[in-house]
């Protein structure tokens, strides 16, 4: 566990977390801007990167209370070496047609819904629930290293428990959900397979 830990360096990887969650929830307004404007991918991600500077120990208040600042400056220096990355990955969403239902999805994703499920008797919050393929799809943030094609099994696993919930508030089938990862930028949708559920509910 994390708090066992004491090495400096295990905060500065925790910082770099909460750091990228943020700026993941923030995704959607990005893609909003971008879309609609001929603005500079890297200028636009470096603004947001600079407001999430100023609001991240407001927004983290208790997370944050017990480090130090010059653990959170290291985190923001190696958030900020991943700039370059997220601008490039981006620009090739954007310059895709094909990823536009998912850009609009994610557009009017709603953030960090509550879920209450009364069947399983588990309750969960994503980071958004968007509209993709004319159905609810849970959105949720990683903020670890990214795979070369599709998610993760754990990040597809995670999906499923979402898409469970979703699935009882909803009264239907939940086949899509969203990974956004957010150190590199890269945006992936991800089918449920019913294989999921099963190791989800087993």
């Amino acid at each position: 566990k994390r708090s066992q830990k004491k090495r400096s360096n295990d905060d500065v990887s925790y910082v770099e977390h909460l750091f990228l969650r943020e700026f993941g929830l923030r995704y959607p307004q990005l893609l909003e801007h971008l879309s609609s404007k001929a603005d500079s991918t890297i200028d636009t991600i470096q603004s947001v990167f600079n407001e999430i500077c100023v609001e991240l120990n407001i927004i983290y208040a208790s997370e944050l209370e017990s480090v130090s600042a010059s653990t959170i400056s290291e985190a923001i220096s190696n958030v900020q070496g991943c700039i370059e990355d997220i601008s490039c990955n981006i620009g090739k969403i954007l310059a895709d047609m094909h990823n536009m239902p998912l850009v609009r999805a994610l557009c009017g994703m709603e953030l960090e819904p509550l879920l209450c499920g009364h069947k399983i008797k588990v309750s969960g919050m994503p980071a958004g629930m968007a509209s993709f393929k004319g159905s609810p799809a849970p959105v949720i943030i990683k903020t670890g290293k990214c795979p070369e094609y599709g998610v993760w099994a754990d990040d597809r696993l995670h999906l499923a428990a979402f898409s469970i919930l979703v699935q009882e508030v909803h009264n239907k089938p939940i086949d899509d959900g969203i990974v956004i990862y957010s150190r590199s930028g890269c945006i992936r949708p991800s089918k449920i397979r019913t294989n999921d559920r099963r190791q989800v509910l087993g």
